[in-house]
C-alpha cells in the first residue's frame, strides 16, 4: 500500500511541476506553486489545476484572438478624429503609467470627459434607467450577475419599450455569475428581440477549464454617448435589504465624452468573443467623440490574452 502511495505521489508531483514549468507566467509564481505542490502533494495539484494553470495558451483563447478582434484593441477608431483628445501628461510619473496601460490594454487617456460618481444602488440604476429611456439607436449592456428580481424586470420592461421604438439591444452575461438566467428567463428577453449571449457558456467538461476566467465586467453603453461602469451588478441586494447583511453597497460611474468610445470597445471585443458577430465594426456604433467636461480618464481592461493583469474594468482620473 505504501508503495502505491509513493508512486502516486511521485506521478502527481511530477505532472504538476512539469505543467507549472510549461504553463507558468512568472518565475516567482512557478517557484511558489512548485514548493506548495511538494508541501501539499495531493491537495495542491487539485488547487493548481483549478486556479493556477495559465489557460491563455489554450486553443480556446487562440481561436478567439482573430484579426478582427485585434482591430478593436490596437488601432480601430482611437486615432480617427480622436487624437486631439488624447492627453499627454507633463509629469513623468503619470505619463509612464498612462503609457504602460496603453501598451498593454490599447486604451489612451482622454481629455474632455464628464464623470459622475454614483454612490448607491438607487442612484446608479436610476441614472442607468434614465439613460435607457432616452436611447435612440442602440443599448449595450454587460454584467457578471443578472439576477431575477425587480431590477431585472425593470430592464425587461424598458427593453420591450425601446425595441418597439426600433432601438437595437445587445446583452452579455456571465454564465456562472448569472446562473439563474437560463431557460424561460433568458428566452423571455430573446423573444422580444434582445440579442443575448453568455460568456464562456458552462457545458459538461469545461467548467474547470474556465472557472478562473469568468467575466466580471459591468458595462452599459447607450448610443455610444453615455456609459456606465463600476461595481453594481443587477441584483435587488443593491436596492433593498433582502438578508441580515442589509443593503449591499458599491460605487458606479456615469461617463460622457471620448472615454465612452474606449468602454464601447471593451464591450465590442467581448461581444465578438461570445457571438462571433462582426456587425459592431460599423461606424454607427462609434459616434464622433464629443467634449463633455474637464476630466481626464483612461480605461484599464484585463483579459486572458493580455500579458499583464490589471483590474477588470476601471477608470482613473
Amino acid at each position: 500500500m505504501n508503495t502505491i502511495l509513493w508512486i502516486s505521489y511521485l506521478v502527481v508531483t511530477l505532472w504538476s511541476i512539469i505543467n507549472i514549468i510549461f504553463y507558468g507566467m512568472r518565475s516567482t509564481k512557478m517557484i511558489s506553486w512548485s514548493l506548495t505542490v511538494i508541501i501539499l502533494p495531493f491537495l495542491d495539484p487539485i488547487l493548481y489545476y483549478l486556479f493556477g494553470i495559465n489557460r491563455r495558451k489554450f486553443k480556446l483563447f487562440k481561436l478567439k484572438q482573430t484579426e478582427k478582434r485585434k482591430l478593436y484593441s490596437e488601432t480601430y477608431k482611437e486615432l480617427k478624429g480622436g487624437e486631439k483628445s488624447i492627453h499627454n501628461f507633463g509629469e513623468h510619473k503619470h505619463d509612464k503609467i498612462a503609457s504602460l496601460i496603453r501598451k498593454n490594454c490599447y486604451f489612451a487617456p482622454y481629455e474632455d470627459n464628464k464623470i459622475d460618481l454614483l454612490n448607491d444602488g438607487e442612484e446608479a440604476f436610476g441614472a442607468i434607467f434614465d439613460a435607457i429611456e432616452k436611447a435612440e439607436k442602440f443599448i449595450h449592456i454587460q454584467y457578471y450577475i443578472l439576477e431575477k428580481g425587480e431590477l431585472l424586470d425593470r430592464f425587461y420592461e424598458l427593453f420591450s419599450k425601446k425595441i418597439k421604438e426600433g432601438v437595437e439591444i445587445r446583452m452579455l452575461y456571465d454564465s456562472l455569475g448569472s446562473h439563474s438566467l437560463r431557460g424561460k428567463l433568458i428566452k423571455r428577453f430573446k423573444e422580444i428581440g434582445v440579442k443575448a449571449h453568455s460568456s464562456l457558456p458552462i457545458r459538461f467538461g469545461n467548467l474547470l477549464f474556465t472557472l478562473n476566467y469568468r467575466n466580471h465586467r459591468k458595462i452599459v453603453i447607450v448610443d455610444g454617448k453615455v456609459g456606465f461602469t463600476g461595481g453594481f451588478n443587477v441584483s435587488d441586494k443593491y436596492i433593498k435589504p433582502i438578508s441580515d447583511l442589509g443593503l449591499w453597497q458599491d460605487l458606479h460611474l456615469r461617463l460622457e465624452g471620448p472615454i465612452v468610445n474606449s468602454l464601447q470597445r471593451v464591450f465590442v471585443k467581448d461581444y465578438h468573443f461570445a457571438s462571433n458577430e462582426d456587425i459592431l465594426l460599423e461606424d454607427k456604433y462609434f459616434p464622433k467623440m464629443e467634449t463633455k467636461g474637464d476630466c481626464i480618464a483612461q480605461v484599464v481592461a484585463s483579459g486572458p490574452i493580455l500579458n499583464t493583469r490589471p483590474s477588470c474594468n476601471s477608470i482613473w482620473p
